[in-house]
């Protein structure tokens, strides 16, 4: 963002590569930065960057995401190029699902299931609807790449390819009281809470009390209907 000086519209959609930006990004006009924050709507990012360039055309809009949230909704780009929505999405690219693999290397040892996925090349494939795409060869190379796809006028997909073994911390792991040990994260078993036996007296008490409060009842009712 330093590089390309936007000042204006950005949706980010959730998962482990995009929460990188959550503390980097900077938004200058209220009603400008769009985000879930985290993993509840995965893939809603580059809707989120549509309507909103639909509802402020004149403002550049930015859609950030992971390659596995992007799939969920790729075929929009039909949608943007049909109806000449020109936002710019930047995908970062590591064949995996990140926050999920976050957690089972932090919590699990690194035993790892269904964790990384095969993608297409997400250039190419904005290519393919019609679109133009980008590929980041090296990082130095982004910000005129993005201010590229900024000038262009139409949808475009960036492509940032990510080392898959360069996540973030998971927040658990973060905690002091956490080890990295499946066992610990198991759900503690509370121990049973000992309460003492009602005494003989007190429950023919509670009898006699239950039995006036029916009577009483039925005094009620036998009065209002009789």
């Amino acid at each position: 963002q330093r590089q390309m000086c936007i000042r204006d519209s950005l949706s980010m959609d959730a998962g482990g590569c995009v929460a990188y930006g959550y503390d980097r990004l900077q938004c200058y006009q209220p009603r400008t930065f769009f985000s879930s924050l985290d993993l509840g709507c995965i893939g809603w990012g580059y809707g989120i960057a549509l309507g909103a360039k639909i509802g402020k055309p004149d403002c550049p809009v930015v859609s950030i995401n992971g390659d596995g949230g992007y799939l969920f909704h790729a075929r929009e780009i039909a949608t943007a190029v049909q109806h000449d929505i020109p936002v710019v999405s930047i995908v970062m690219n590591n064949n995996a699902w990140g926050s999920e693999k976050v957690y089972q290397r932090d919590l699990y040892q690194g035993r790892y299931v269904g964790a990384d996925i095969t993608n297409p090349r997400f250039d190419k494939l904005a290519k393919l609807f019609g679109g133009d795409g980008y590929y980041i060869e090296h990082p130095d190379s982004i910000g005129d790449t993005i201010a590229k796809a900024l000038a262009s006028g139409n949808p475009s997909v960036i492509e940032i390819p990510v080392d898959p073994e360069q996540l973030p911390a998971s927040a658990q792991s973060q905690h002091p009281n956490t080890k990295t040990t499946p066992q610990n994260h198991t759900r503690q078993q509370k121990k049973p809470t000992t309460t003492k036996h009602k005494t003989k007296k007190n429950t023919t008490q509670q009898k006699k009390q239950k039995i006036q409060k029916k009577k009483k009842i039925n005094k009620r009712i036998n009065k209002k209907y009789n």
